[in-house]
C-alpha cells in the first residue's frame, strides 16, 4: 500500500489537504515556495491591528470545516452574522450580493425583458466561446452589456476575453432588474427561475453552513495555528523552496528542489495553481500566459467604531467608481482599541499603468468619500483617524479564452498516471468549494489506497 504524499502549495487548499490526508494516516510532506504557509490569507500588522490582504472570512462553510478551524484555533473563533449589501448607481440594496440593476431607466428594462423573452426559445450553447456569450445566451444583449460593464470594472478585463466557467468566480449568476413582485411572478417559469433574482422573505440561517472569523490575530493567526497543528500532527513542512524538476510515473514522483534537496513520494498532490503544474511538469507556460490577474490597491482606514455601520461588506457594481468592496473587517474581527477605534478594509481594482496604482495616496479622500456614500460608514462620520494602503499586483485570477482546451488536455495526461498525481478540482473558488472538493478527493484517494 502506497502511503507517502507530497502536497505542493501551502495556501488554504494545501493546508486543508495536508490536514485531511494526515488524519487518514498518510505520510505527508507539504511544500511551499513562500517562507510561510497561508498564501493570500497570511495577513500583516498595521499599528495595533492585524489587517488581511483584502476581504477574507470563512463565509458559509460546512460544519466539518468549521470544526477543524475551531479546533486549530483552540476554540478562539468569532461567529459572523452576515449582513451584506449591493451598490449600483449610488443605490444600496441591503441583503443582496449581486448587482441590482433596478435603477436603470424603464426603456432599458423593457428592452431587457423583450430580449429575455426571446431567449426562452433559444437553446444555449453547450460550450459558449466566452463569459460574455454565456451572458448573452441567458439574458440577451442589453443585460449582457450591463453585466460586462460591471465585470470589466471589477476585474479589469472584458467578459468576452475570459472562459465561460469564470462565472463561478463572480456574482453574476442571476439578473435583477425588476421590482421583486414582478420578478417573483416571472420566476414561476422554470427557465426564468434559474435566470432572474428577487428578494424573498429571509429564511434565516442555513443549518448546515456557518460563517466565522479567527478570534486571535485574524487570518494570520489561523495560518500560524494551522502551521503549528500540521507540524504537531507529523506533517513535514518545507517552506522557502519549490520544485525545480520533477519525474512523474505510475510509481510515484521524484523531485529536485530549488534549494538543492530531492524528494521522493508515492503520490504528488497538487494544491497550487494548475498553470504552475503545467509549467513545472511539462515546461508549458501557455496557461500562465492565459491567466489574467486583477491588480488592486487595498486601503485600510482607522475610524471610530461608533461610525461603522452594521454591515459585513458591500459589493459595488458601478463602473467609474474607485471602490469595489469595502468591509467592516475590524468589527467582525473584534479588533477595537481601548479608545474605541477600529478599521475598515477597502478593495479598489485598477490597472498597473493607471493613476490609482501610480499614486494611491492621491485618491485617499475620494475612496473615503465613496465608503461613506455607499453606507459602510455613517453619513456623519468625521475624517478618518489614520490610513494605510498596500498594492496587490494580483488578486482575482481569470482564465482567458483558450485556457480550458489546454487544461483539459493536461487533465487527460493526469488520468493516465493512475493516481500518482492528484489534482483536486481546479475550478473550486470559495473556501467552501475548496474544502468540499478536497474532502471528496481525499475520500476517493483513501478508497483507492486502503
Amino acid at each position: 500500500m502506497s502511503r507517502s504524499v507530497l502536497v505542493v502549495g501551502g495556501g488554504f487548499k494545501g493546508m486543508i489537504s495536508a490536514y485531511l490526508l494526515r488524519e487518514q494516516g498518510f505520510e505527508v510532506t507539504l511544500l511551499e515556495k513562500a517562507p510561510f504557509l497561508g498564501g493570500i490569507m497570511h495577513s500583516r500588522s498595521w499599528k495595533d491591528y492585524i489587517v488581511d490582504n483584502g476581504v477574507h472570512l470563512f463565509d458559509s462553510i460546512p460544519k466539518p470545516l468549521g470544526e477543524i478551524i475551531s479546533k486549530v484555533m483552540d476554540g478562539k473563533v468569532f461567529n459572523v452574522d452576515f449582513n451584506y449589501a449591493s451598490a449600483y448607481q449610488k443605490i444600496t440594496t441591503p441583503g443582496l450580493a449581486i448587482p441590482d440593476f433596478t435603477a436603470i431607466d424603464d426603456e432599458k428594462k423593457k428592452q431587457i425583458l423583450f430580449e429575455l423573452a426571446q431567449q426562452l426559445t433559444h437553446t444555449p450553447s453547450a460550450t459558449p466561446a466566452s463569459l460574455y456569450q454565456h451572458f448573452q445566451e441567458r439574458y440577451g444583449n442589453s443585460a449582457a452589456n450591463l453585466m460586462n460593464e460591471s465585470f470589466s470594472f471589477i476585474y479589469r478585463i472584458s467578459a468576452d476575453a475570459v472562459e465561460p466557467n469564470c462565472i463561478n468566480q463572480t456574482a453574476f449568476h442571476r439578473l435583477k432588474f425588476l421590482p421583486d413582485d414582478v420578478a417573483i411572478e416571472l420566476k414561476k417559469h422554470p427557465v426564468l427561475d434559474d435566470r432572474l433574482a428577487a428578494m424573498r422573505v429571509n429564511l434565516g440561517k442555513v443549518d448546515d453552513l456557518i460563517s466565522m472569523y479567527p478570534g486571535e490575530r485574524g487570518m494570520l493567526g489561523f495560518c500560524e495555528r494551522m502551521t503549528l497543528a500540521l507540524s504537531e500532527m507529523g506533517v513535514n513542512i518545507l517552506t522557502g523552496t519549490a520544485i525545480e524538476t520533477m519525474d512523474l510515473s505510475r510509481d510515484g514522483v521524484i523531485c529536485t528542489l530549488t534549494n538543492g534537496d530531492s524528494l521522493k513520494a508515492d503520490h504528488l498532490w497538487w494544491a497550487g495553481l494548475f498553470s504552475q503544474l503545467a509549467q513545472t511538469w511539462k515546461g508549458d507556460g501557455r496557461l500562465e500566459e492565459l491567466l489574467h490577474g486583477t491588480p488592486m490597491v487595498l486601503y485600510y482606514f482607522e475610524v471610530k467604531q461608533q461610525f461603522v455601520q452594521d454591515y459585513t461588506y458591500f459589493h459595488q457594481f458601478s463602473a467609474g467608481q474607485r471602490v469595489f468592496r469595502p468591509a467592516a473587517a475590524g468589527s467582525y474581527g473584534q479588533q477595537v482599541t481601548s479608545d474605541g477605534a477600529t478599521f475598515i478594509t477597502v478593495e479598489c481594482p485598477c490597472e498597473k499603468d493607471g493613476d490609482l496604482w501610480a499614486s494611491p495616496e492621491s485618491f485617499v479622500e475620494e475612496v473615503w468619500r465613496e465608503c461613506i456614500d455607499m453606507g459602510i460608514l455613517a453619513p456623519n462620520t468625521p475624517n478618518f483617524l489614520d490610513f494605510h494602503f498596500v498594492k496587490a499586483p494580483v488578486t482575482h485570477r481569470y482564465a482567458k479564452c483558450g485556457y480550458e482546451a489546454i487544461a483539459q488536455k493536461i487533465e487527460g495526461e493526469i488520468e493516465a498516471l493512475s493516481g500518482s498525481l492528484i489534482v483536486p478540482s481546479r475550478n473550486a473558488f470559495t473556501r467552501r468549494e475548496i474544502f468540499l472538493t478536497v474532502e471528496e478527493s481525499v475520500r476517493e484517494f483513501v478508497e483507492g489506497n486502503g
